[in-house]
């Protein structure tokens, strides 16, 4: 055979075989590049402290709702607890996490709410989220058990996002608290991880 002939062919053989692969789905491309945007992916902050209070992903990963929970120090008491959230209002929505007592906050399962109208409330100003959950009536401050949600909210992608990091912190216009076992409104710090448009 000749030598030529067998290079050229070599060569052809493999150009097919890449084309054939592309075909197949097996190569993707640079994920990394800029493209629309469909859903929320959040990481859980690392490092945390025993005190700290965090953000974790309660329902939605990777859907263009993500629904994220308040979670407390185990075994701290605490009659109830304030936040200040701030989103990124060009990507994203403070949207409704499937709670019946507010628009933009869902109770969780560690508070006493009591009877009658609870003391549960939100308000929203773009990107700002202001949130406040506390017990009513004579009743024992609760103790925080693992996972357990203090409160959950949500946070709905916006339409024509591109893919990228979305700004999401605490403390936006004010100092997040817990009403403390004295009955007394002490500041705490809430960790939040990373928000991502993918």
């Amino acid at each position: 055979m000749n030598p030529t002939f067998r290079s050229i062919s070599s060569t052809a053989f493999a150009t097919l075989g890449l084309l054939g692969l592309l075909a197949c789905g097996g190569f993707t491309g640079d994920e990394t590049k800029p493209h629309k945007a469909t859903a929320l992916h959040y990481a859980a902050p690392t490092g945390l402290q025993p005190t700290d209070y965090h953000l974790e992903v309660a329902s939605g990963q990777d859907s263009n709702l993500v629904l994220l929970k308040l979670v407390g120090p185990v075994g701290v008491q605490a009659g109830g607890v304030g936040i200040f959230l701030r989103a990124d209002a060009t990507l994203v929505t403070w949207a409704n996490p499937g709670g019946t007592l507010d628009p933009h906050v869902k109770e969780g399962t560690t508070f006493a709410l009591g009877t009658g109208t609870p003391a549960l409330k939100s308000k929203v100003t773009a990107g700002d989220l202001q949130a406040g959950i506390y017990q009513k009536g004579a009743v024992a401050p609760a103790t925080y058990a693992g996972a357990a949600p203090l409160l959950t909210v949500a946070l709905q992608l916006n339409t024509e996002v591109m893919n990228g990091p979305v700004t999401l912190s605490a403390t936006a216009g004010g100092q997040c608290k817990a009403l403390n076992s004295a009955g007394t409104l002490v500041p705490i710090t809430v960790k939040i991880g990373a928000l991502e448009a993918r």
